[in-house]
């Protein structure tokens, strides 16, 4: 048998997770509810199956005094990704990527190089975020924090935001212009950029969210007292209120807007 590490009753807050309570008629379910049920289902079940096992090959070559880097990658036991189509597992992290195995080779030994091919080519930004992106990479926030000890607190706490309210966080942001939607894209306003900019670096890292994870845990273990919690949060916001007073920020101009039909209708906006 095996025993899921979520099985865990001390860190139930709310509630537990979405799991299947009965065997359900798929036929008469609609669409969108076969494929949210089938996710549950799918994801209830992985917690069971073994680890994904694979074995990766590095390979250094040297060519003329030049170093040519290639991986392989090789499958040993699928395990839980049994239960995933491949083109839905990871978030597109290098490590998920499939490479092809290699050749059996061994340290020092010599190979031909049967073909070189030079290309001129340039680098390319990073692709914009998706909705769905954005929601993973508030998720797995830990891949941009550098320190290793928030890095794996916030692994543990799941990121920024929880699954009830990543995507109220973009709609948000989205309202308040500071980013918009450009075809599938998000990208950030001026607007957005601007106030980034303005905000201290303590409040735009997302480490920030782990030690703030970390110091409600402590309260609740009892390790630290709400008071000191309190004080420690009523220091902190003096000196953001302190450093904005100080600091100036122009934001950019909007565009006014006409209200009215015909030439030289314009009319103010009013408030009661």
């Amino acid at each position: 048998s095996r025993k899921s590490r979520v099985w865990n009753d001390s860190k139930i807050t709310a509630h537990h997770g979405i799991i299947p309570t009965a065997a359900c008629d798929l036929a008469k379910l609609s669409d969108d509810e076969r494929n949210v049920y089938d996710l549950i289902r799918r994801h209830y079940l992985a917690q069971f199956l073994p680890a994904h096992e694979y074995d990766r090959t590095e390979v250094r070559v040297d060519l003329e005094g030049e170093a040519f880097v290639a991986s392989g990658r090789q499958v040993r036991v699928e395990g839980w990704r049994e239960l995933f189509p491949r083109a839905a597992v990871g978030d597109g992290g290098d490590e998920e990527r499939e490479a092809p195995p290699l050749p059996s080779l061994s340290e020092g030994e010599c190979c031909q190089a049967r073909q070189l091919e030079v290309l001129a080519k340039q680098t390319t930004p990073p692709k914009p975020f998706t909705e769905g992106t954005l929601v993973a990479a508030m998720k797995h926030a830990a891949r941009f924090v550098t320190d290793e000890r928030l890095k794996a607190r916030l692994k543990e706490t799941a990121g920024i935001g929880t699954e009830a309210t990543r995507a109220g966080i973009i709609e948000t942001l989205l309202k308040r212009g500071f980013i918009k939607r450009q075809k599938r894209a998000l990208v950030s306003t001026p607007t957005g950029q601007k106030l980034i900019d303005a905000l201290p670096t303590v409040i735009t890292n997302p480490g920030m969210t782990a030690l703030w994870e970390q110091a409600l845990d402590d309260v609740a273990a009892g390790r630290l007292a709400l008071q000191e919690f309190m004080g420690r949060q009523a220091g902190m916001v003096e000196k953001l209120v302190q450093h904005a007073r100080e600091s100036t920020v122009t934001m950019p101009q909007s565009k006014s807007k006409t209200l009215g039909k015909g030439a030289g209708s314009r009319r103010k906006a009013s408030s009661s």
